[in-house]
């Protein structure tokens, strides 16, 4: 475990230990969820960028980086910068969806 310092408002330092404790973990809890949402609502969104140009190509990400012709067409290699930039975002997300959905999982 981390040990965070968090400022909340007067009235939960109020609580006994164990309601405080319930109260900050369930408010946890909701802002993680909410996040995991968003997160997902984004990873959307890349996977169905990666999937046009997969099938504009009729290849994966990196079969097309291994074949791509060093040429000077400048819509390939426009192409190629933005499926790069959906392809790491992909990745970053799905990562940080599975650490924040561990983290909802666990009793913390």
């Amino acid at each position: 475990m981390v040990k965070v310092e968090v400022n909340v408002p007067e009235i939960i330092g109020e609580f006994y230990y164990e309601d405080r404790d319930i109260v900050v973990i369930e408010a946890l809890r909701h802002v993680v969820f909410g996040a995991i949402k968003k997160k997902t609502d984004k990873l959307k969104e890349a996977d169905i960028q990666i999937k046009y140009f997969e099938k504009k190509y009729h290849q994966g990400f990196e079969d097309f980086q291994k074949n791509m012709p060093l040429n000077d067409e400048i819509e390939l290699h426009e192409n190629w910068v933005e499926w790069s930039y959906w392809v790491e975002v992909q990745k970053r997300l799905k990562n940080t969806i599975g650490k924040m959905s561990f983290l909802y999982g666990e009793n913390l």
